[in-house]
Formats: structure tokens, C-alpha cells, sequence
């Protein structure tokens, strides 16, 4: 405890957010650099899981979790797919020499730009970058040491110019001096002889900064090395005279290094896990999660090809049924992997798991976790559909109109409304515009089920897992409960135990499901519950109760098909058919 008692505040500069109160939390799953592997974390703040998380895939996901779904937990992967950085390409407008060269492990996928707004050499010369290819950071003038670390995202750009170097310029008499070497930085060099005498015994000071500041009593040779300035004053054979000078201009960069309007240009892409790295967290999750239920699973990032998205598909799927097996009713979405609709469609032609959803190409989001130059940027689509996710009402198909549009989303990279890349069967999320709607929607929730299976949509698969739960916790109650059977020697469970139990658990089930009200403003998230015991099972033999549980879904509007004219009468062209 504090003493004396008082009050403390924390000024944050990098953006603040609302602590939630959370009820059941999705599982967001990834890599970020603060996070320790393997483990499972959970927070309802998301200015303490910033801090703590550093920076990754996960952090977008996991803060649209807390700001929508009151909390999230977020289990630590390692990302053994290291993080790749382009080649720097370069467009001058003019006779430019100077490049921009990044170095360090990006924590992201950045589209960077680095602009010049002013002509001139290091230390002269200004830029302003760009990491989301939209949003600038503020104008900085060019480093004189070249390098400038871009704060929140592991890189350094470096400035490389071409060097100039002045003739040396002798004032006074004796042997001549030479430079050799490739400066690194900006200096106005003077040399002065302060005791004379031979090579070896002559001693001379120096100075970087035009004999401001000096560097003494440095004995004469055939080659000094001048500091770590990257020059060497070379001394020919003679005889050195007190108080002769030798000056010359070194620069590491010239005048015409970089020019207004250069753009420097590169790409990267963030550290990713594998089905290794997922496996090992997977191994840890159940023993963490204790008490805590999981029904909404989002896998960040995002895999470089199709082909290896399907394979950490089927690795998700694995894991998915043991999930269930564990009787962790739950349902994942997940990235399709960064190609064409025709790679999709050959990758995953065999693919197919009803607890499992994929999401095809990118959406550009407005960043939760900003920093400068980061602020509205291109995300694996699945993080899109995410925040959709987290803030759905249980019967909400993720497409739904009057949901309004992603208000996080400002761009979308294929538009499946005016381009149609998939059919219905591929089951393939993707996203769409809406005539006479501004912004951009889910084009329909799929789960990347088999053909034929109950589970098309997400939100059937996740209340289908409510329903599998209300039915999980109400028959706990009565394990190891005596039950009485008939006497008529069929071993066939008493009627009247039937009733009870189906009793207790459909109302255990209905206050789930029939009793709240949709977001459509009506009661229930399905049309029709049931929940029945079998009585032909011989259950004095068995004492086993075989019991089934369904549910009528609600079913999406898909398609209007209207008609359309002109008639006499509205009450004689318009019909309703019963």
C-alpha cells in the first residue's frame, strides 16, 4: 500500500484505450515481439497489453478484441519464418546519386516510402517516410551520421552518399601530405606541424571542425589513421616544419546526393509462425486455459503462397478437433495465403473443415496501435473480418447490410461485388461494396465446410458449439446421479426421469438461444429448439443416456427476386402467396 495515500496518472503519447470488462473472450493467436511463446495471456486493457506485447501481427487483432469484445486471450507463437525485406528501388527525378539503404528485422508488413522534400546532401537535405504507403510521418532532416532508426519498427534506414574530398592545401614549407580513405562524415581537416623534424620524429595536431577543437601530440609516420573519420593523412619522407598547415574539406555525401521529389521505395513482411510453431503452442494451450471457454479463434498474419495456407489449414483444422475433443466448442478463421483466386482454388480443392473459415486478399485498416508514419494500413484480410467477428451477435452472418460497413476498412484489395472470383461451393470469405452503400462489407461468412454440411455459415457453426455447451454443462449436473429404470425388465430409462432432465437442460439451452434477442430486434438466435432423451436405450445395462439436441436456424436473406412494372391496380398485381 501507498503511504501517505495519494493518486498517480500515467500521460501516455502513443494513443490510449478504454479498459473492458470481459464475458467469454476470443483466442487470438500469433507472434509479437514482447510476448513470450507458448504462452497464454488475457487482457482487458489495452494500453498495459500494448506495453507489454511490443509489436507483431497479434497486436491489431488482440486490441480490436478488447475494443469489441471486452478482452481478449492471446496465445504466443514463435515466428520461425523470419521477417523479409525488399530491395530499395529508387526513383530520381533527376541526376541524383545518393541511395537509402534499410537494414534490421521488421515487425510488420510495411509498404515504406522514403520521400525527399528538400535537396541536399546529410545534414542539408530532408525526408519524410511513409510505412502504410499512405500516411507520412513528419519531415526530419537528413542524419549527418546517415542513419536513422524508425522508431516502433526494428529498421534503420541509412543514407549513403557519394564522398568529395578537397585537395589538401599546404601553408607553409616541408614535404607534402596526402589523404587517403573514405570519410564518413562531414569535416573541415586541419593539420598542424608542432615540433619538427623527420617522419617518426615530427609531432603534429588535428582537428575535424577547422581548428576549433584539436587532437594533440600525435607523432608523424608514413599513415595515420585520423580518428574514426575514415581518413589517413599519408607523410612522404622530408623534413617537417613547426607550424606549417595542411587543411582539406571531406564530405561523405555531396550537394546532389538526394533531390526533392526522390522517392526511395521497399516492402516487408513481418516474422511468421509454422505448423511447428503452432503445434508447440497448441500442446501448452489446454493445461493454461483452466476454466476459460474459447468459441471465437482468429489465427493471424498471413502465409506467402496458397499452397502453404492449405497446409496450415489442415494443421488448424487438426487442432480445431482436439479443441473439440476437449469440449472447447469453438470455430477459427484464418488467412487464405498471399495469392491469386486461381492458386486458392487449386491449393484448396481439397480442403475443406466445418470449423474452420479462410479469408481471401487483403483489406487496408485503420491501425488500433499507430505509430508515426502507420496509420491506415494494407492487413491479411482476416484481420478485417476479425473485428467483424468480435463484434457480431451470436446469429449475426458477417455479411449482413444492416450491420452497417467495416468502419475500420478503407480499402480492399479485390472487390468480389464487381469482380466475382469464387462460387458459393468454394465457401471462401471474401469482400464486397453494396449498391447505394457507402464503405466496404463481408461478401458472406463461410466456413470452409465440406459440400453438404449444416455448417455453411460461421455464425450457424458458432451456435450449433453454443448449443453443444448449454447441453455439455447441464447434463454435468447430473453424472453419477442415480436414476430409476422400469421394472419390466427392459433396463429402458423411467419417462418420468426423461421429462426431468430434458426439462432442466432445454431451459438451460432456450436462455441461450431462444430467449435473447437478435440483432434483428427479435427473440432468438434460432427459430426452434429440442433437446430429447432416447428411452429404448437399455439403461440399467448401460447407464449410459443417449440424448440429442437441435436446433432450426435462422437462415440469411441471400437473394431478392423482384418483378417489376406498371399496373392499373396495386391490389391486383401484387400478391402474396401462403
Amino acid at each position: 500500500m501507498a503511504y501517505p495515500p495519494g493518486q498517480t496518472f500515467n500521460f501516455r503519447n502513443d494513443g490510449i484505450g478504454l479498459s473492458q470488462n470481459p464475458g467469454t473472450l476470443p483466442l487470438v493467436i500469433g507472434y509479437a515481439t514482447g510476448l513470450t511463446p507458448n504462452t497464454l495471456y488475457q487482457s482487458s486493457n489495452p494500453n498495459t497489453f500494448r506495453d507489454l506485447a511490443g509489436s507483431g501481427p497479434v497486436m491489431e487483432t488482440a486490441l480490436a478484441a478488447i475494443a469489441k469484445a471486452g478482452g481478449a486471450m492471446v496465445l504466443a507463437l514463435t515466428a520461425s519464418t523470419a521477417a523479409v525485406t525488399s530491395a530499395v528501388t529508387a526513383e530520381r527525378v533527376d541526376s541524383s546519386t545518393g541511395d537509402v539503404t534499410v537494414s534490421g528485422t521488421p515487425t510488420l508488413d510495411y509498404d515504406a516510402k522514403v520521400e525527399i522534400t528538400k535537396s541536399g546532401r546529410k545534414g542539408r537535405g530532408r525526408f519524410k517516410y511513409t510505412l502504410d504507403g499512405e500516411t507520412y510521418a513528419s519531415e526530419r532532416v537528413i542524419p549527418q551520421g546517415g542513419t536513422f532508426a524508425v522508431p516502433g519498427t526494428g529498421l534503420t534506414l541509412s543514407f549513403d552518399g557519394t564522398p568529395a574530398n578537397t585537395a589538401v592545401t599546404q601553408v607553409g614549407s616541408g614535404p607534402v601530405v596526402t589523404r587517403t580513405g573514405v570519410t564518413l562524415g562531414e569535416y573541415q581537416f586541419v593539420i598542424e606541424i608542432t615540433t619538427g623534424g623527420a617522419v617518426g620524429t615530427a609531432v603534429f595536431r588535428w582537428s575535424t571542425d577547422n581548428g576549433v577543437t584539436w587532437t594533440s601530440g600525435v607523432t608523424t609516420a608514413a599513415t595515420v589513421v585520423l580518428g574514426t573519420t575514415g581518413n589517413t593523412a599519408n607523410f612522404a619522407a622530408g623534413t617537417y616544419v613547426i607550424a606549417t598547415t595542411y587543411s582539406w574539406l571531406s564530405y561523405d555525401s555531396i550537394a546532389g546526393d538526394w533531390e526533392l521529389g526522390d522517392v526511395h521505395s521497399f516492402t516487408t513482411t513481418a516474422p511468421h509462425y509454422t505448423t511447428a510453431n503452432l503445434a508447440t503452442a497448441m500442446a501448452t494451450l489446454k493445461a493454461q486455459l483452466g476454466k476459460r471457454r474459447v468459441r471465437k479463434v482468429i489465427l493471424t498474419g498471413r502465409q506467402a503462397s496458397a499452397s502453404a495456407g492449405a497446409t496450415m489449414f489442415a494443421a488448424v483444422a487438426s487442432h480445431m478437433a482436439t479443441l473439440e475433443a476437449d469440449h472447447q466448442f469453438c470455430r477459427a478463421i484464418m488467412d487464405v495465403g498471399g495469392d491469386d483466386a486461381e492458386d486458392v482454388r487449386t491449393a484448396y480443392s481439397a480442403a475443406s473443415d466445418d470449423r474452420v473459415g479462410v479469408v481471401f486478399q487483403k483489406a487496408r485498416c485503420i491501425v488500433r496501435a499507430a505509430i508515426d508514419g502507420y496509420g491506415n494500413a494494407w492487413m491479411p484480410g482476416v484481420r478485417a473480418v476479425a473485428e467483424r467477428v468480435f463484434e457480431a451477435d451470436l446469429s449475426e452472418n458477417l455479411g449482413r447490410v444492416a450491420s452497417g460497413p467495416m468502419s475500420w476498412v478503407t480499402e480492399i484489395e479485390h472487390n468480389e461485388g464487381t469482380d466475382q472470383q469464387f462460387v458459393e461451393a468454394e465457401k471462401v470469405i471474401t469482400f464486397r461494396t453494396h449498391d447505394g452503400e457507402d464503405g466496404f462489407f463481408i461478401t458472406n461468412g463461410y466456413l470452409k465446410s465440406p459440400n453438404g454440411s449444416d455448417f455453411l455459415y460461421w455464425d450457424w457453426g458458432i451456435v450449433v458449439d453454443e448449443l453443444a455447451e448449454a447441453m455439455l454443462f447441464g447434463q454435468n449436473k447430473f453424472l453419477l446421479s442415480k436414476l430409476r429404470s422400469l421394472v419390466d425388465g427392459t433396463g429402458r430409462l423411467d419417462p418420468n426421469e426423461a421429462i426431468r432432465i430434458e426439462g432442466a437442460i432445454k431451459g438451460l439451452i432456450d436462455a441461450r438461444l431462444r430467449d435473447p434477442v437478435n440483432v434483428e430486434g427479435q427473440k432468438g438466435h434460432v427459430a426452434a429448439t429440442s433437446y430429447k432423451i432416447d428411452l429404448t436405450n437399455d439403461y440399467l445395462a448401460t447407464r449410459t443416456v443417449n440424448s440429442t439436441g437441435v436446433a432450426v436456424p435462422l437462415s440469411p436473406v441471400e437473394t431478392f427476386d423482384g418483378e417489376v412494372g406498371l399496373t392499373r391496380s396495386t391490389e391486383i398485381a401484387i400478391t402474396r402467396s401462403i
